[in-house]
C-alpha cells in the first residue's frame, strides 16, 4: 500500500527541506534551472508545485500532475499566475495521455516511493515523443555516512511518520539499471549533495 501524502500537502516542500536539508534542495533547483529546451513537459508527482516553478523557465508548457487531490489543490494556488502551466489529477501508472505527447517528462522524489516503478516508467516511455527526455531527481541514502543517515531517518519520522512500505533508496547504478531495463538510454547521471544526497539522471527514449 502506497503512502497517502494528501494530509501533508500544504507544507510538503517545507517538510522535505527539513528532512533533506536546504543545501541539497537548493542544488537540485539550481540543476533544474540549467536544463534547456524542455519543450512540452509532463511532470509526474508534482506535489504542491515546488519544482514546477523552476522547470517552467525552460519549458514552453508544463502539465503538472499528481494523484493527490489535495496536492493538486495547493499546486493550483501556488502556480495560478503561470499561464503556461496546467495542473491535473493523474495516476502515473496510467495517465491516459496520448502516446508520443511530450518532449520531456520530469519526476522529483517519486520513483523511490512508488510500488511499481517499472509500470510508471513504461507509461512514461509510451507518452514521450521519439528521442524525448525523462529527467529524474530522487533523494537517496547512497553515498551518505551512517550517522547522517540516522539523523535523516529521525527527521523523516518527525516530518512524515512511517515511510511507505513500497519505498526504496536507489544507488546511482541501480537506478541507471532500472531505466535501462525499461528501454531508456542514460545521457547524464550524477550524485548531488554533501551530507544528504540526491540522484539526478537525464535519459532519453
Amino acid at each position: 500500500m502506497e503512502k497517502n501524502w494528501s494530509e501533508l500537502s500544504k507544507d510538503f516542500d517545507e517538510r522535505q527541506k527539513y528532512v533533506a536539508g536546504e543545501e541539497v534542495v537548493n542544488l537540485i533547483t539550481d540543476k533544474i534551472q540549467t536544463l534547456k529546451y524542455l519543450g512540452e513537459v509532463l511532470e509526474l508527482g508534482c506535489g504542491n508545485g515546488f519544482y514546477t516553478q523552476f522547470l517552467i523557465k525552460s519549458a514552453s508548457h508544463i502539465t503538472a500532475t499528481d494523484i493527490s487531490k489535495d496536492m493538486v489543490t495547493v499546486a493550483l494556488e501556488k502556480l495560478a499566475d503561470y499561464k503556461n502551466i496546467k495542473v491535473e489529477i493523474k495516476d502515473a501508472y496510467k495517465t491516459e495521455y496520448e502516446s508520443c505527447s511530450f518532449d520531456t517528462i520530469f519526476m522529483a522524489n517519486l520513483i523511490h516511493v512508488v510500488e511499481h516503478p517499472d509500470i510508471m516508467l513504461q507509461e512514461a516511455k509510451r507518452i514521450l515523443k521519439p528521442q524525448g527526455r525523462l529527467i529524474i531527481s530522487t533523494f537517496t541514502t547512497y553515498g551518505m555516512d551512517e550517522e547522517e543517515v540516522e539523523k535523516m531517518i529521525e527527521r523523516y519520522l518527525k516530518a512524515f511518520g512511517q515511510p511507505p512500505k513500497s519505498g526504496k533508496s536507489y544507488t546511482l547504478d541501480s537506478l541507471k539499471e532500472l531505466l535501462g531495463s525499461c528501454g531508456f538510454k542514460i545521457q547524464e547521471a550524477e550524485l548531488i549533495g554533501d551530507k544528504t544526497k540526491s540522484i539526478f539522471i537525464i535519459s532519453a527514449k
